[in-house]
């Protein structure tokens, strides 16, 4: 019975969510497994925002209470999903340009190498409990401390008081929906969520190439074990990249297809970041830069349209950013939240300083971010791999925006770390080796996008609809 109930209460959400991206991409033929991914996402980041209002009016956190709300969010979007389809305005596509009609032996084998990685990944989530430090220390504690009260009355008393509390939230419900707490049953979203990006990432790369390259991308991506070490422990580094990997993929797809709806999509997960982790609100602002950026590369629309489509992304993006922004001024007292960040400098709290000094830590800065891209052993090869690729791309065709965007998009986060860990007070975390890996995780998977949409034949990169 208690799977049962677990079950139910991911798939309600994830139905939720798969509703509003078939009503958002209407006209689009999204796979059913695309949009299943999108929806996961769509479907947590609104269970877990619907937790943080009911927690706002004190309503207890029951399975009944908080599946009641989302059956009501559920049915309007049912009923004009049902009425979509009967005027023939939803399409459904399983596949999106199949190469050819049989999976190939390599084919084959990429396929099997991403089964026994998803396999490794829920065996170790299903059989090893919470063992990491910001686990125990952060957002598992406190995932465990609402389980057990049902609310958020002791939000002032959380460790990181004023961190976003999406994990938390998430990790929270599911033990809420298992019936008890328990340290293994808190790892499920997490698995979930890879797959699901992993699923996004197949289906943004098959319409640049074919199906060989597309799996290729997949089984590169999880050659990186500190990903896979992410997928199988109540981190929120896998969320936020989820998140945020998705909102620059969709807006890339926006550009070459000229879908209003992806603009939605884009916007929707970048919101959603922001509410996992504090590095969403910078992440917040590199999106709408990259949709600036391809806006002004887009000659086929007149100034007012180009104002019309950024209010279409700029509003909901900062609409749900806002949200836990509007919580904690009404939950938060001025004194409270002083205390905390005086207690304790964190991301929110970033003092910068320009002396000689600082100038200094560069050469150490860069030196440990080269070493931990090629000498950590977190990745693989992926950063040999792109590094020729880039050069290979150089020496022959530059034309692409989507790999421009991409490159820049790297380089942004490569000279943003730069910059953070040389001139602010968070060189001393730096330098503790404790955040580093984790803040490239964040960015890794467009690395792997971009050494595919390099390296494909030339044959595979014509104008496709998408």
């Amino acid at each position: 019975m208690n799977i049962l109930m677990l079950i139910l209460g991911l798939l309600l959400p994830a139905f939720l969510g798969h509703l509003i991206v078939q009503l958002i991409l209407r006209r689009q033929k999204i796979p059913f497994l695309c949009s299943v991914a999108l929806g996961y996402g769509i479907g947590t980041g609104i269970l877990t925002h619907l937790m943080l209002v009911l927690g706002f009016f004190h309503i207890p956190y029951t399975f009944r209470n908080i599946t009641s709300f989302l059956i009501v969010l559920a049915i309007p979007l049912m009923i004009f999903f049902i009425k979509m389809q009967r005027k023939s305005l939803l399409s459904f596509s399983v596949t999106s340009n199949p190469s050819q009609a049989k999976p190939s032996w390599i084919e084959l084998t990429l396929i099997g190498y991403i089964f026994f990685q998803a396999y490794f990944i829920l065996l170790s989530a299903s059989t090893i409990p919470v063992l990491s430090w910001d686990s125990v220390a952060s957002h598992s504690f406190i995932a465990k401390i609402i389980f057990y009260d049902r609310s958020l009355i002791h939000h002032l008393n959380f460790p990181h008081t004023d961190y976003p509390i999406h994990t938390p939230l998430l990790e929270s419900w599911v033990t809420i929906a298992f019936g008890k707490w328990d340290d293994i049953v808190i790892n499920i979203p997490f698995p979930l969520t890879l797959m699901c990006l992993a699923i996004f990432i197949y289906f943004f790369l098959i319409h640049f190439t074919s199906s060989r390259w597309a799996l290729s991308g997949v089984a590169l991506l999880l050659t990186s074990n500190l990903l896979i070490y992410h997928a199988s422990i109540p981190y929120r580094d896998l969320p936020l990249l989820y998140y945020s990997c998705i909102a620059i993929m969709s807006l890339i797809l926006w550009y070459r297809s000229q879908e209003q709806g992806w603009i939605w999509v884009a916007a929707i997960f970048s919101g959603l970041g922001s509410f996992v982790k504090v590095e969403g609100y910078g992440y917040v602002g590199l999106h709408i830069a990259i949709f600036c950026f391809l806006l002004w590369q887009t000659p086929s629309q007149n100034f007012k349209n180009k104002i019309f489509s950024f209010g279409k992304f700029l509003l909901p993006a900062i609409g749900i950013t806002s949200i836990y922004l509007l919580y904690k001024h009404f939950v938060f007292p001025a004194p409270e939240i002083s205390s905390v960040i005086s207690l304790e400098p964190g991301w929110r709290d970033i003092r910068l300083a320009l002396s000689q000094e600082h100038f200094e830590h560069i050469p150490t800065v860069l030196g440990l971010i080269l070493k931990d891209l090629f000498l950590s052993g977190n990745w693989n090869m992926t950063w040999f791999l792109l590094l020729i690729s880039v050069w290979r791309w150089v020496t022959t065709d530059t034309s692409s925006k989507e790999i421009q965007v991409l490159l820049l998009t790297l380089a942004f986060f490569i000279a943003a770390s730069l910059f953070l860990f040389s001139f602010t007070q968070h060189y001393i975390w730096f330098i503790k080796g404790t955040v580093l890996s984790r803040l490239i995780l964040h960015f890794y998977p467009l690395a792997v996008i971009l050494i595919i949409l390099i390296n494909t034949p030339s044959k595979f990169k014509s104008d496709k609809n998408i």
